[in-house]
């Protein structure tokens, strides 16, 4: 995160406006017509491995008056990125006050709105509508799936499932095992839209998996 300290927001604003792609801008004027704050979101083309038409968010440039101008991106590149755009402008309108680095912890301890929770909803669902993202899913924990046969697993006493099922009695015990995966529904809060995680140490990692979509193993031991 960067912070710019604003000497005319009229000309920054104007030069943030005039980029290209061009940003999604909310502004808001006061009873006389000056402007108090905007936000901006600069998104652009991807430079290398993202299908045709996608755009990927650089940063996120908030300004209110009497304070910074804070801008937000998820890497040094990005960061250098607006800086150099924002050198454009003349130090009377803008300089750089410093460059403030925050942990992964502190990003996800801030708290989460409910605009936000239903946002991430509406993205979630629009994401699991699309084919090629169930495809490429499907084929993550089916590849997944496999490994999981060969990896030592807490829950069967340390052993490879795929070395376990050579018995009778270590067959019956992956199967128990892969059952009680299909029937447990995990801890409160995790069985929206068919997710659940699995339980920890038993194998698959703890996370929310789609069931219609998760591969199970089980029917290799049948």
């Amino acid at each position: 995160m960067s912070l710019y300290e604003v000497g005319d927001p009229i000309p920054v604003f104007i030069e943030i406006e005039s980029w290209r792609p061009k940003p999604e801008i909310e502004r808001k004027r006061g009873p006389d017509h000056r402007l108090e704050a905007f936000e901006a979101h600069y998104q652009r083309k991807p430079r290398a491995g993202r299908r045709a038409g996608e755009r990927v968010l650089v940063a996120r440039l908030e300004w209110k008056r009497g304070g910074p101008l804070v801008v937000e991106t998820n890497s040094t590149e990005r960061d250098l990125e607006i800086r150099e755009k924002l050198s454009l402008l003349p130090p009377s309108d803008i300089h750089l006050l410093r460059t403030e680095g925050r942990s992964m912890f502190d990003l996800l301890s801030q708290p989460v709105s409910e605009d936000q929770l239903a946002l991430a909803k509406e993205e979630e669902e629009e994401l699991s509508r699309r084919s090629e993202v169930a495809a490429k899913l499907a084929e993550i924990l089916r590849n997944y799936s496999q490994r999981w046969c060969d990896e030592v697993v807490p829950a069967l006493g340390n052993r490879r499932p795929r070395t376990l099922v050579k018995t009778e009695s270590g067959r019956a015990k992956v199967l128990a095992l892969l059952e009680d995966f299909e029937r447990t529904a995990g801890p409160p809060g995790t069985q929206r839209n068919g997710l659940r995680p699995h339980p920890p140490g038993t194998g698959p990692p703890t996370g929310r998996l789609t069931r219609r979509h998760h591969p199970s193993p089980r029917a290799q031991w049948r």
